[in-house]
């Protein structure tokens, strides 16, 4: 055979197998075929808008609240966001929705029910209808009468009924006959700790004078104090506060058309809390009641308009200190997130840098550890006390004065660390983006120095050890 004819059936064969594959490639296998086509309902559970419920006279809608995108999507991110809107509004219960939803689109025949007379398999008075809209199609399931001696129903497909009934699994049905206050979520908190961006609390219990409230603003990967004064958030008490805040649910609903407001403690609640979350255009706001009665456990509490009982610590949360909102520690970085550090005191000054893993110290690579056990002993320093601003100016702790100053650079942050001669066996520390200061302890300022002193002594490595301390120009940080 001639080389162009060759050449030219190479390029018709090429072609064909691209046609193929491009036309091909997203049908669904021919074991996906066959379990399709058993099928009842022909809709995917993650292209559901809606669900309908018609059942004992009554009518209960459920609508999504955003795209649930594909299932396996789902299954990364969790529920999807549902909303009862029939006979009542409310957040619903993601989970049990999708699960219902999922239960009945891969509903399988198991087998068809032909020449049946519809009174006498129970559809032409169905029990219950539930409806699946998506995307402007609506697709109808009709529940008849339960098989004898099995756990299966007779079902048909379509708004009038249809002409085919079917046997099918009667797991569903269960969902089918719960009381729309069922389907409401019981977490009144749907976002995750890391989507909150603000949180603001008014209540005597945090210390702040009446009128006043406590304000947190996240900053980065961490929260800031912003009001009654700005200052680093302990990360312990944000993160209690976050947990408290994201695991709260509703032991009971209370649905009284007029609530006694005064009697729960509602009309002047014991803490007020909004938080902004990102991506939502209003706040969530939620508000601390009275101890039930006869339930002294659980609290009245109001969620963006629903009245609730919660058995949680949060009020206790609330309680602590004003004090116990201001970082305690040395750095908000930690030793990972730093790629660069400079030490300065008493005369010397000392370069480290991060490069391609290892630690350089003034160009000279050094061993990791050293370097490292440094930096942890700057990240993992914790006060002993605070010290506020008008208490720092009367010490004088002003950058002049500083024995030790380190600057820290990471890839996002930076900050410089001071610590100041000894006061009482305490040393006043604290870095220059907080006018908060701390004390540390003895121990825990030698510890500093003990660290940054076998950085600087430590044998580079295919070098000579360093000179001893007392033969250069100064002893940092003496």
């Amino acid at each position: 055979m001639r080389p162009r004819t060759l050449l030219i059936l190479a390029v018709v064969v090429a072609a064909l197998a691209a046609f193929i594959f491009w036309v091909e490639r997203d049908l669904p296998s021919s074991e996906r075929r066959a379990e399709l086509a058993k099928r009842v309902l022909p809709v995917e559970a993650d292209a559901v808008d809606a669900v309908v419920i018609e059942h004992s006279g009554e009518r209960l809608r459920l609508e999504r609240e955003e795209p649930a995108g594909t299932d396996d999507e789902a299954d990364d991110l969790g529920p999807a966001r549902w909303r009862l809107t029939e006979p009542l509004s409310a957040p619903a219960d993601g989970a049990a929705v999708d699960r219902m939803v999922r239960d009945l689109v891969t509903l399988e025949r198991q087998r068809e029910v032909e020449g049946a007379d519809p009174a006498a398999v129970g559809l032409q008075v169905p029990r219950a209808r539930v409806t699946l809209e998506s995307g402007g199609e609506s697709h109808t399931l009709s529940v008849g009468s339960e098989v004898p001696a099995g756990s299966s129903v007779v079902v048909s497909v379509g708004e009038g009924g249809g002409d085919a009934f079917y046997v099918v699994s009667d797991l569903f049905w269960a969902d089918l006959e719960k009381e729309a206050g069922e389907w409401r979520a019981r977490d009144l908190f749907r976002d995750g700790r890391d989507d909150v961006e603000r949180i603001s609390v008014e209540s005597p219990a945090v210390g702040t004078p009446a009128g006043e409230r406590l304000l947190l603003g996240r900053r980065g990967d961490s929260f800031w104090l912003e009001v009654p004064d700005t200052d680093r958030a302990d990360a312990e008490a944000v993160d209690e506060l976050l947990g408290e805040i994201v695991n709260l649910r509703a032991t009971t609903f209370v649905d009284e058309a007029e609530p006694d407001l005064a009697a729960m403690g509602l009309e002047a609640p014991e803490a007020v809390l909004e938080v902004v979350v990102d991506g939502r255009e209003r706040p969530w706001r939620f508000e601390l009641g009275d101890p039930v009665e006869g339930a002294e456990e659980r609290r009245y509490a109001r969620v963006d308009g629903r009245i609730v009982h919660v058995a949680s610590g949060l009020l206790e949360t609330l309680q602590r200190e004003p004090d116990a909102w201001h970082s305690k520690a040395l750095t908000g970085l930690e030793a990972y997130q730093v790629d660069r550090a400079t030490v300065t005191g008493a005369g010397a000054t000392l370069g480290l840098v991060r490069e391609n893993g290892d630690w350089q110290r003034d160009g000279e690579t050094i061993p990791y550890t050293a370097a490292s056990e440094f930096l942890y002993a700057l990240a993992d320093s914790e006060g002993t006390g605070l010290i506020p601003p008008d208490e720092a100016v009367l010490l004088d702790l002003v950058p002049e004065r500083a024995e030790l100053t380190v600057e820290l650079r990471g890839a996002e942050e930076e900050t410089t660390l001071r610590l100041w001669p000894a006061v009482d066996d305490r040393v006043p520390a604290g870095s220059d983006d907080r006018r908060w200061k701390i004390w540390l302890d003895a121990q825990t300022a030698a510890d500093i120095r003990e660290k940054l002193e076998a950085v600087r002594n430590v044998e580079p490595e295919g070098g000579e050890e360093a000179a001893p301390a007392e033969e250069t120009e100064g002893a940092v940080g003496e």
